[in-house]
């Protein structure tokens, strides 16, 4: 693990109790909203939750985790009080299983001490999908520095007798 891992991680287990409450908290504020479907306080309350969990995440450089949060910020403000039907179910159902992965995901990368942003991919597509996004490859969080070129030996030209 790099230095700059190991930062993140330290940064990360600092965080994360208030970062899963903060999770946990914008799940029940939407569960509170499905369950009374005029309540805008409950849905404003989990939106305002889910900036929060993108401004840690974007502030200790979980990439992969962030960019989660972010598409699960942009689809929960596409919902709208008195919504229903099988599309607002939907929604509410990724909205959900996207707290759940989330929670989980930090808990394995705090485990295994590696960030493995592409078990994010189906998630972060499941929705993309929803607000009618074009998926993402899993080569996103692939990240190749070309700006250091190796040295490359010196060739004989063919045919020359060194």
């Amino acid at each position: 693990m790099n230095s700059l891992d190991a930062v993140n991680f330290q940064s990360l287990n600092m965080v994360r109790d208030e970062l899963v409450a903060t999770i946990e908290d914008s799940a029940r504020n939407l569960e509170i909203f499905v369950n009374d479907g005029e309540d805008s306080d409950s849905l404003q309350n989990c939106i305002n939750g889910i900036r929060q969990i993108v401004g840690i995440l974007r502030l200790i450089q979980f990439r992969g985790a962030c960019t989660l949060a972010e598409e699960l910020l942009l689809t929960a403000t596409d919902i709208s009080p008195g919504n229903n039907g099988p599309a607002f179910e939907k929604t509410i159902e990724v909205i959900s299983n996207t707290f759940f992965v989330l929670t989980r995901y930090l808990e394995y990368i705090q485990q295994v001490e590696r960030k493995v942003p592409v078990l994010l991919i189906p998630q972060i597509n499941e929705l993309r999908k929803l607000r009618s996004e074009p998926a993402v490859s899993e080569c996103l969080f692939f990240q190749l520095d070309l700006s250091a070129t190796p040295d490359l030996p010196a060739i004989e030209p063919p045919g020359h007798q060194g």
